[in-house]
């Protein structure tokens, strides 16, 4: 399992997990940490960010390395929705037919020019056609990848904020919070839990006092790293087993707002 973030904050994108491999078998076995998250070069108007959760792996291989032996062989793009189809094709293309039965999820972030404004978004990559809402878990694998474009097609237009307010929209997010706008993936029976009770904590210290929410992106990816590191801790602290699913070093990317 994986512990994935992805914020979206008025001074960029960034991504956390931890790297820990699980690997499967009669016993579980704890395999050689790999990076969960990526930069996508030449991707929209900058970069782009990949994170995976769920099984590690395409057509045998790492999940790592066959992300980046894709991005070693993309063109670019000004479209970073060409990426994420880029994916979900490759996907669909290389998987081996047990890896299509295990759930598999990524996300993407990027930036797109709009038609007066620079504006971020989030792809949800998956192959579930199943949700648990009572554990956070995506359920009910499917034989085949798609993707969904979840925040300025999904939650902007949602609440009805014109896509050019996106901005101001985040900063008054994280002042009144002190947390981004957010998205969450992996082993969440541990993670929500945590996540959710570090947010109410953070929305009562910007209140106290000397505290403020971070206005640099260098210590919003602090914080998402406490958000992995924190519940890594806490797993390894209360699992019983050998070894728990979510742990080893915590990586955070992040791409400033272009």
């Amino acid at each position: 399992m994986t512990m994935l973030y992805s914020l979206f904050t008025s001074g960029g994108i960034v991504f956390a997990a931890d790297s820990r491999i699980i690997l499967r078998g009669k016993t579980d076995q704890r395999g050689k940490p790999r990076p969960k998250v990526i930069r996508v070069p030449r991707c929209g108007i900058s970069t782009g960010l990949i994170g995976y959760y769920g099984l590690a792996q395409v057509k045998g291989k790492p999940m790592s390395e066959w992300l980046s032996s894709l991005i070693a062989t993309w063109p670019g793009s000004h479209e970073p929705e060409d990426f994420a189809d880029l994916v979900v094709e490759s996907l669909n293309r290389d998987a081996w037919t047990r890896e299509r039965s295990e759930v598999s999820g990524f996300h993407f972030g990027a930036f797109r020019r709009g038609a007066s404004h620079i504006e971020p978004v989030f792809f949800h990559i998956l192959n579930t056609a199943g949700f648990d809402s009572t554990t956070g878990l995506h359920t009910n694998p499917v034989d085949r990848w798609r993707c969904e474009e979840q925040l300025m097609g999904g939650y902007v237009m949602s609440i009805g904020l014109p896509p050019s307010r996106i901005r101001w929209y985040l900063r008054q997010r994280e002042r009144a919070g002190g947390m981004p706008h957010w998205y969450r993936n992996g082993d969440m029976p541990v993670l929500g839990p945590v996540t959710g009770f570090l947010e109410l904590a953070i929305g009562q210290i910007v209140r106290v006092k000397g505290y403020r929410a971070p206005t640099a992106l260098a210590d919003w990816q602090r914080i998402a790293r406490v958000l992995v590191v924190t519940t890594s801790q806490l797993a390894r602290a209360y699992y019983t087993g050998k070894v728990p699913t979510i742990g080893d070093k915590a990586t955070a990317l992040a791409v400033e707002w272009p």
